[in-house]
């Protein structure tokens, strides 16, 4: 079928484009698990707005575009009820308690099972940061320098952020896409004639891709 391994990984295996334009879609374990009557491919009137990618929901109001890991903060609460056998508490309005020092916390360390707890919880964390959830930044960024040998207050602290994620997780980023209107606004304008860059003239390269979108 054309497959060839990924040097970069090679449990995937590829293939270049169909000619219609279609895309592959499906990463092959193994060579001799090739279907042959089985379609990889993906029709190209499948594609559509964007929706959803690597855990982040997106969705339009209006002319904003809006960003929010619902989805995967709703995956962050069952893994907490799958540690813990209950949901995290909601009832704090902030990530960390105000003027909380967690470097000078003197509990008891975890043992190597709540260890193990808790760093998978600070992974998850970091990467709902990456998701738009800059709000927790600071204080993840924080409790994650205890990954390696933290306390019971470091997981309690974290476990007070994902109550804090899930009370909050309608919590958007949103993206103005429409042109600004600058009808209103004075610009400054410069006069560069007595500069030393009076004369000078960008150069674009021959190859310079054209413009998209509005000018």
């Amino acid at each position: 079928m054309g497959f060839d391994s990924c040097p970069a990984e090679p449990e995937i295996w590829m293939r270049a484009c169909a000619s219609d334009g279609s895309v592959l879609k499906q990463q092959l374990p193994k060579p001799n698990s090739v279907n042959t009557k089985r379609s990889f491919f993906e029709p190209p009137d499948r594609t559509g707005p964007l929706k959803f990618l690597l855990g982040c929901d997106y969705f339009r109001e209006g002319k904003t575009l809006c960003a929010a890991p619902r989805k995967y903060i709703e995956k962050m609460d069952a893994t907490y009820l799958k540690f813990f056998g209950e949901k995290p508490s909601q009832k704090h309005r902030s990530p960390l308690a105000k003027g909380d020092n967690p470097e000078l916390d003197t509990s008891e360390f975890l043992d190597e099972t709540n260890t193990k707890i808790y760093q998978s919880m600070i992974n998850a964390a970091q990467w709902v940061i990456s998701l738009t959830r800059f709000d927790i930044a600071v204080h993840v960024m924080t409790l994650s320098s205890f990954r390696v040998q933290p306390r019971q207050g470091h997981l309690d602290r974290i476990k007070r952020i994902y109550g804090y994620l899930f009370k909050m997780k309608h919590g958007t980023i949103r993206f103005r896409t429409e042109m600004p209107d600058t009808s209103d606004f004075d610009f400054l304008v410069q006069d560069w004639s007595n500069s030393p860059y009076a004369d000078t003239r960008e150069e674009f390269p021959k190859n310079l891709p054209l413009a998209r979108g509005k000018p």
